[in-house]
């Protein structure tokens, strides 16, 4: 399943929020928390790190969408704010490659 986290982080008011991209693009935010953790696979997570950073998709499998939407939800780097919308969109590519 190819995921695009090339969407900008929306406000509790639906507003993008401002600033720079690294605190406003999901890509950026989720690249930055990946490449900072220090458990998990670093191998694979340093290459899904840079793949976000440079091109802001991710190509990966169920299997691997699923460790992905945890590492994610489980983050202490990463706002419930910019948590949400990564893993719906997760969920919803996940659902659509199911059809």
């Amino acid at each position: 399943m190819k995921l695009n986290f090339n969407f900008k982080i929306k406000g509790l008011d639906g507003k993008e929020v401002t600033g720079p991209d690294e605190m406003t693009f999901a890509s950026k935010l989720l690249a930055g928390t990946l490449s900072q953790g220090n458990t998990g696979n670093s191998i694979k997570l340093y290459d899904w790190a840079t793949k976000l950073w440079n091109s802001g998709n991710l190509e990966i499998d169920d299997t691997d969408s699923l460790v992905l939407e945890e590492l994610i939800n489980t983050s202490q780097a990463l706002t419930i704010l910019s948590k949400v919308p990564m893993m719906k969109h997760i969920q919803s590519v996940r659902e659509k490659s199911k059809k």
